[in-house]
Order: structure tokens, then sequence, then C-alpha cells
């Protein structure tokens, strides 16, 4: 439970060595969350000596004074996998060996801390809010005599019929995790349209057609597709002219 007056509060893994909690001890993760800045940081100490800092996620701010949170870390060969509220967070590659990983401390304005450790077969464990979300499949309707096959439609979540228009409700909430179900799959002749607006100053987003709601293990991806905004002079130029128009 995170108090009234929280400014910040950290997580610490800690390695064989630095198991006697000190100042200096070594700390394979922290993770350090802020709440006046609103983000979540990731960062190793080996020897007194921070090492550089990790705080983005395409994942929104999680976490609220006054209210209950739940984190899940999972320890894998290659990185911790970090989730919040059932939502992934982030992953950090190991800067010293994992193995080393003997304690956990708990800092800052939290209280009714609970700490459990257990094996899991996929990753991140969800919550109800968090859970996939049915996408309907919908079905050619026949309407004054028209053919509506080749009329889009969108989630009921998105948008509502007023006046044979669509008006546009707020968004829904990132990351969404949608689930076709079985007589619904994507098969030869029918579409998936998925639309939205792109921020001001992006970075990057990302649409996987996948089987599976699981992160870890990494599972089997059909079609990727994530634009990045910062790698060439053409990305460049595109915000450049979004800001225009914006």
């Amino acid at each position: 439970m995170i108090l009234n007056a929280c400014e910040h509060f950290a997580i610490d893994f800690l390695t064989k060595q630095g198991s006697e909690i000190c100042e200096d001890c070594d700390v394979l993760l922290q993770i350090g969350s802020r709440l006046p800045q609103n983000y979540i940081t990731r960062n190793t100490r080996l020897k007194g000596m921070w090492g550089p800092e990790e705080n983005s996620s395409f994942l929104s701010f999680q976490l609220s004074r006054g209210k209950s949170f739940w984190m899940q870390i999972l320890l894998t060969e290659e990185c911790f996998f970090i989730s919040v509220n059932g939502y992934h967070f982030a992953e950090y590659i190991h800067r010293m060996p994992y193995r080393w990983l003997e304690a956990v401390d708990v800092l800052g304005d939290v209280s009714d801390i609970v700490i459990d450790t257990y094996h899991v077969s996929e990753y991140p464990i969800r919550l109800p809010h968090s859970m996939p979300r049915l996408i309907p499949h919908l079905k050619e309707e026949l309407r004054d005599g028209e053919n509506l096959e080749t009329e889009w439609k969108v989630l009921s979540s998105l948008a509502r019929m007023s006046s044979k228009k669509y008006l546009y409700q707020p968004s829904l909430p990132l990351p969404f995790y949608g689930k076709l179900l079985e007589d619904s799959s994507l098969i030869e002749g029918r579409a998936l349209r998925i639309e939205g607006r792109v921020r001001l100053m992006p970075q990057r987003f990302s649409i996987a057609f996948q089987k599976g709601q699981e992160i870890w293990p990494q599972p089997t991806v059909s079609f990727y597709f994530s634009p990045c905004f910062l790698r060439s002079r053409h990305d460049k130029i595109v915000l450049d002219q979004a800001a225009h128009l914006l």
C-alpha cells in the first residue's frame, strides 16, 4: 500500500556480497518509484557506484498515493521482467551474475508489504482489469437494401452510432490485449482494423499478431509492426509535419 505522503519507494535485489544491508552494498537491481515525477527507475550498484539509470517504458505510470500496487518480477537467464498491476512494464538486462541474488529490501513510504516467491509457466500474471478483451467478429449486415460488407465497424467502447455517424469516445487504455474467438479468427477474406492517433513527439508504438497473451516465454508472432520515430531524418520530417498540423 502506497502511503498518502509517499514521495518515492524502492525495491532492492541484493547480491550475496551485499546481503548484509548497508549503504554501499551491491544491488543487482533497484526498482525506484518516484511519484512526483511519475516514472519508475531501474539501476544497479556495484562497489558503491551506480550505473546508468533506465526509466523509459511503453506503459503509462500505474502507481497512485493511497492505493495498493502489485508488482511481479520474473528472473530469467538474460534479464529481469517487471510487471506493474498485471501489465508488463519493462525488461532489465543483467549487469552482474543473477546467481548472486540473495536478498530483497523494500524501502520508502509503503505499508502492508507482502512478498512471495514462486515458479511460473508464463508471464505476466494477469489481474482482472488486465485480462484480454474479446474482439467481436462483426458479420455482414443489410440495411435499407444496402450491402454493408465494406463498412468498417468499431468496438462499442470506442464509438457509438448517432445520426448514422460514428462519434469517437475516449480511446482504449494501453496496453490493449485483444483476443479473437475461435469462430472469428483472421482467415482469407477477413480484415482487422486498428485506428488511433500518434501522440505529439512520439518514440514508437507496436502491434503484434501472436499466439497467446504472454510476454514470456516469447510467443509465436505472425506479424509485428513497430514504427520508430527517432531513427532517421525522414522520421524527424514526419514529426515536424505532425507538429505543424497540430
